[in-house]
């Protein structure tokens, strides 16, 4: 074989390694927040979103105009705390006891 089709090979067993490591490392990173957010005292979108009773969409528009306020991590997932759902609601009118 030609010497440059050895390169060529080569570097296309270097893009495939990558992007695979690069996914394994996504998904587990996604895992971990998926633990960290969790707990009692915050909700993820999907969450939040059930407990609205909104669509998860309904959710993100929300968060990108800043009616709720939430920390972004990733593209798409959020860490949105009680706090921050319970000041959006009290400004929409919702009252607590």
């Amino acid at each position: 074989m030609h010497i440059g089709v050895h390169f060529y090979l080569y570097g296309i067993i270097i893009l495939v390694r990558f992007y695979v490591f690069r996914k394994i490392i996504i998904l587990i990173v996604k895992g971990i927040m998926k633990l960290l957010l969790s707990d009692e005292e915050n909700y993820t979108v999907k969450s939040l979103a059930e407990e609205l009773n909104k669509n998860p969409s309904t959710v993100y528009g929300l968060l990108d105009s800043g009616k709720i306020k939430a920390e972004k991590v990733g593209k798409t997932m959020y860490f949105i705390s009680k706090d921050a759902v319970k000041d959006y609601l009290s400004k929409e009118g919702y009252e607590f006891a």
